[in-house]
Order: structure tokens, then C-alpha cells, then sequence
């Protein structure tokens, strides 16, 4: 990522102005740049509590179940369903099959998903 920052594109951060000053009490004599731990500096309470968890931290990722994803889709065909057959005035009910059909395969590659995983 880096290497393709062009070396205007770099001279212009190095040179601009920082926003470092606005932020006296957290500001590194030496460095004369913030460098600090102290999270009071970070105003977003989300944020805040995020990195209070430390760089090594990593969320849990919570996927849903195969039940939740197979209702999911099925709410979204229907609401779809629902839309094409207003739009163009045709009777739900001449989705049922296909809708079935639909689901039938979605929860076997579900299922087979499952298996492997």
C-alpha cells in the first residue's frame, strides 16, 4: 500500500500542519507530537472502549446459524415476491412453486455447506 504513495503525495503529509496542538496535554516534549496511552484523549465512547481492549484484541466474529441464514433468505425472496407481483399485477401465488423450489435447494446447499465446515 504504501509503496504506492507517490513522493508528492508524501511530502505534502510531511509538510502539512498537524492537529497535534490542539491537544497540549497529551503532546510528547521530545517529539512534540501526541504519544500517549491516556485514552481520554479519544472522545467516541465505541472507540474508546475498542482500544481499551489493546492492539492485540480481536472481536469475536458471530456468524448465524443456518436456520437464521435460511429465514433470511426466505423473508428477502418473499418481500421479492411480494415487490414483482405488485409490480406487475400478478397473483403471489404464482411464485409458490418456484418459492419452494427455491428453498428446497438453498437448504441443501446449506446443509452440505454445513457438512464440510
Amino acid at each position: 500500500m504504501l509503496k504506492n504513495i507517490s513522493r508528492q503525495t508524501i511530502e505534502r503529509i510531511v509538510n502539512s500542519s498537524c492537529m497535534c496542538e490542539k491537544y497540549p496535554k497529551f503532546i510528547n516534549p521530545k517529539l512534540k507530537h501526541i504519544c500517549t496511552a491516556d485514552l481520554n484523549l479519544i472522545k467516541d465512547i465505541n472507540l474508546k472502549n475498542l482500544f481499551s481492549k489493546g492492539s492485540k484484541f480481536r472481536p469475536q466474529l458471530t456468524l448465524p446459524t443456518i436456520d437464521e441464514v435460511i429465514t433470511n433468505i426466505s423473508n428477502n425472496l418473499k418481500k421479492l415476491i411480494d415487490k414483482i407481483s405488485y409490480t406487475l399485477n400478478v397473483n403471489q401465488g404464482n411464485f409458490q412453486e418456484w418459492f419452494n423450489e427455491a428453498i428446497n435447494l438453498i437448504e441443501l446447499q446449506c446443509k452440505d455447506w454445513n457438512k464440510k465446515s
